[in-house]
């Protein structure tokens, strides 16, 4: 399988399978990752008017998890080899575009709950009447 070198030392393009989850952790397990994959898609399916009601900026990372999921589930189903991988910088291990979409939406969903979201505290006890 080739490769292409974008920018030297830096960036290349590859094609690598990947039978596991991120840095092919649980390689042995497969079949059980695109089984948690397809319970993750369909909870967020299912939950998913409840999600955006909630709050509206959840739509797009939410979609982005939703559309990674998919992505890298159809190529454990559909290809035993694993997950095509071919995104390599030097200093990280390669990945594809679903993996980022997953990524990039559970750190924005993590953020946003940390620093961004407003809690809603709840009102004070009324009084009891006698």
């Amino acid at each position: 399988m080739g490769e292409w070198v974008i920018l030297p030392g830096v960036f290349r393009l590859v094609h690598w399978r990947n039978p596991g989850a991120a840095w092919g952790l649980f390689h042995e397990w497969t079949w059980l990752l695109g089984v948690f994959s397809l319970a993750v898609a369909l909870a967020l399916i299912l939950l998913w008017s409840r999600i955006v009601e909630k709050n509206p900026c959840y739509a797009i990372p939410c979609g982005c998890l939703l559309g990674g999921i998919l992505g890298n589930m159809i190529d454990r189903f559909f290809f035993p080899q694993g997950v095509v991988d071919f995104l390599r910088f030097e200093f990280w291990p390669a990945f594809n575009v679903a993996d980022s979409a997953i990524s990039c939406s559970i750190v924005f969903l993590l953020v946003y709950e940390l620093f961004f979201a407003r809690r809603a505290t709840p009102p004070p006890p009324s009084p009891k009447k006698k």
